[in-house]
């Protein structure tokens, strides 16, 4: 019997997880319950009145008269008309609160996923270090439902192996993301993720410490086919969908002239510019994405001493880990992603050695 059954049978584990949930959704709420600091909020609420008092979505610049004919890709739109309508119902202090709210949801479905097979205290370590560091980049931005929207990908990536159905979900996931932030792609990452293990477990056909795949190759195929062109229902199209790799053009090409921006800097150069050592640690929230980092790292050891381990994870792991290497604004979405993935390695050990209430040992 596995991790998941297991813990399902065991009232105590159910009690347990359901109260390790619950305290840590709260610690998340209140960790992200803090004034609005990035002006990016006020241009999104002006932006999102004036969608609502036109009736459009922009196609092209609404703000720099100098250039007032230069295309608009406003993949936001979803977002900012959200947030004026919670604006003018409860001013900033609703705003907050909803955001706060929005961060605590993605915690909760963490423990709810690969969270609740996990054991307990570990469990809690990794939620703490993961709302703290996801806390870092809980401004009133889209990249609050990223986090959302990333939670939720990586449930329906764990929960398509035992209901095969859910996969399905995908789509309008990925429609919704792709009306609300250019870091949809993140979705199709961790998709692009899920096809190469169904592969890998495909070829491996149940040895090498891989299970069986349980998904059929038909339902996998045309998740990954409609899942992008699901990205293309937005008011731009295939504008839209290209998005993403205007976005790189910026962060690579284009690095030198957003470097100034702190949150665009690399990890590194940031705990550089603040005196290195144990000194630069502490500032920001460079402290808590090391230790998530080390923490999700030594999962894996445990993971492939229980021959329990996944491509899906390591790939996840490793292709998050280098996004935040890459800059400080990507630590948010790498936050979900380590402390999902440690998870998921601590809970596969569970379903080995944790016995259930009749005395057997799960498998």
């Amino acid at each position: 019997m596995d991790a998941r059954a297991s813990a399902d049978q065991d009232p105590e584990v159910r009690h347990g997880g359901r109260s390790i949930a619950v305290l840590s959704a709260v610690f998340a709420f209140l960790l992200c319950v803090f004034p609005q600091s990035s002006m990016d909020a006020f241009w999104h609420l002006r932006t999102g009145e004036l969608i609502l008092e036109r009736g459009e979505v922009p196609e092209t610049d609404w703000y720099t008269y100098t250039d007032a004919d230069r295309p608009w890709v406003d993949l936001h739109w979803v977002f900012q008309v959200g947030l004026a309508e919670l604006f003018a119902i409860g001013g900033w202090d609703l705003v907050v609160l909803v955001k706060a709210a929005i961060v605590a949801a993605a915690i909760l479905l963490l423990l709810f996923g690969p969270g609740r097979a996990a054991p307990r205290v570990s469990a809690s370590v990794l939620v703490v270090l993961a709302a703290t560091v996801a806390s870092g980049q809980a401004d009133v931005r889209p990249g609050v439902l990223t986090l959302l929207f990333l939670a939720v990908a990586l449930g329906i990536a764990r929960g398509a192996s035992t209901r095969p159905r859910l996969l399905l979900a995908w789509i309008p996931l990925m429609t919704l993301w792709a009306n609300c932030q250019g870091l949809f792609v993140l979705g199709l990452i961790v998709l692009g993720a899920f096809v190469l293990d169904h592969a890998a477990r495909t070829v491996a056909g149940g040895h090498f410490g891989l299970e069986p795949v349980r998904t059929p190759h038909g339902l996998v195929a045309a998740v990954l086919v409609l899942s992008p062109l699901a990205c293309l229902v937005t008011p731009y199209g295939v504008d839209g969908l290209l998005f993403p790799l205007e976005l790189l053009r910026k962060l690579t090409v284009d690095r030198e002239a957003y470097a100034i921006v702190v949150e665009f800097q690399q990890p590194v150069d940031f705990w550089r510019a603040n005196g290195g050592g144990l000194a630069g640690l502490s500032v920001g929230f460079l402290l808590p994405q090391c230790l998530l980092f080390l923490a999700a790292t030594a999962s894996f050891v445990v993971s492939f001493e229980t021959r329990r381990w996944s491509p899906f994870r390591v790939i996840v792991f490793v292709a998050f880990s280098a996004l935040a290497w890459r800059m400080l604004r990507n630590s948010g979405p790498f936050s979900i992603a380590a402390a999902a993935v440690a998870l998921e390695n601590l809970a596969a050990r569970g379903g080995v050695r944790r016995p259930t209430r009749r005395g057997t040992t799960g498998a």
